[in-house]
């Protein structure tokens, strides 16, 4: 690829199609970048820690610590038009623990737990980009969509659940927390 000697001029590929253009003398935004998506989602872990203290009369005290994890992967991904334009951060890792410490006190008659959880709102954007092509004293506007989806956090947090034996039966099954999504 030969070097340009008009300053105006400048080397680019780009991040769309099928033809790589060799000087682009003009680019720009045909359509802004847009979201046409937009949805709060959740990740979170199915099981939780618990402490069983279900069928018996005497408070406990948690005998050791316990741990939980969940991670999410945010910020944006996709087009660096978009990712530049609008500003948003790369992709990052999130992670959200839950513990149960050891000396935690657990009443009588109950089960209880917690699940660490990660709510975040998703975008999906999208955008029409030209370039003004000029090689060999042929000028053509190359244009195409480009697209990315960014992922804001709203919150990370733990989900608390409790059970309570309320007829203090000793035969009693001990209740399960849920696995479903966390009512965030």
């Amino acid at each position: 690829m030969g070097k340009s000697t008009n300053n105006n001029q400048k080397e680019v590929t780009p991040s769309f199609g099928e033809v790589s253009p060799s000087y682009i003398v003009g680019q720009g935004w045909s359509t802004d970048p847009h979201v046409t998506f937009s949805q709060d989602r959740v990740t979170y872990a199915t099981s939780w820690i618990t402490e069983d203290n279900y069928r018996s009369s005497v408070p406990i005290t948690a005998t050791y610590t316990k741990t939980l994890k969940t991670s999410a992967t945010l910020g944006f991904t996709g087009s660096n038009l978009i990712q530049s334009k609008m500003g948003f951060s790369a992709s990052f890792n999130v992670e959200q623990t839950t513990t149960i410490t050891q000396g935690a006190n657990v009443p009588a008659w109950t089960v209880w737990g917690m699940r660490p959880y990660i709510k975040y709102n998703l975008e999906e954007w999208e955008g029409i980009y030209y370039y003004i092509d000029s090689t060999g004293g042929i000028v053509q506007v190359i244009e195409g969509s480009v697209t990315g989806t960014n992922k804001k956090l709203i919150t990370k947090s733990n989900e608390y659940w409790s059970r309570t034996n309320t007829t203090h039966d000793l035969n009693a099954t001990t209740p399960t927390p849920p696995t479903g999504v966390p009512n965030v």
